[in-house]
């Protein structure tokens, strides 16, 4: 498990989200944190308790703490049934859909990109996530299927 980030890291991750589930950018922080039902916000706010119960595995009621950090509403702090809900549903949609993967794991490398970690090691370690992607990327476009066997092509030169 990753430390703990400070209060302003859980703004920037929710800020991240939203630019990648808001193309048009008109979502902020705190329509995010509203009681609003909107499905859009609802998407953003399932994704944020998803991710990070993904890189920390922290316990619900923390991830409720984080999520008032980043969005700064008081009143609004979600609780732990809420939480999970939110994960597993977020975890079955990115079973089914895979362009819903492919978002996440976008969200997912940017999030690693403003962690804690000093800036020389996180540049190295980015580095060896941009080479693992394209990786598998390779491995899943290079994987066909001929009379019933399953055949892997090279991927790594």
């Amino acid at each position: 498990m990753q430390s703990i980030p400070n209060e302003k890291y859980w703004k920037e991750v929710l800020t991240i989200i939203i630019k990648h589930l808001d193309p048009l950018n008109k979502t902020t922080p705190e329509m995010v944190g509203s009681k609003s039902r909107e499905k859009s916000l609802i998407n953003i706010r399932r994704v944020y308790y998803y991710l990070i119960r993904q890189l920390y595995n922290m316990p619900y009621q923390h991830i409720a703490e984080s999520y008032y950090y980043a969005t700064g509403m008081v009143n609004v702090i979600p609780n732990h049934a809420t939480i999970i809900y939110h994960c597993k549903t977020y975890s079955g949609m990115l079973d089914v859909y895979p362009n819903e993967r492919k978002k996440f794991e976008q969200i997912m490398k940017e999030v690693r990109y403003i962690n804690t970690a000093p800036e020389s090691f996180l540049h190295i370690i980015n580095q060896e996530i941009d080479r693992l992607l394209k990786l598998k990327e390779q491995l899943l476009t290079n994987i066909e299927d001929k009379d019933g066997q399953v055949k892997l092509e090279q991927a790594v030169n």
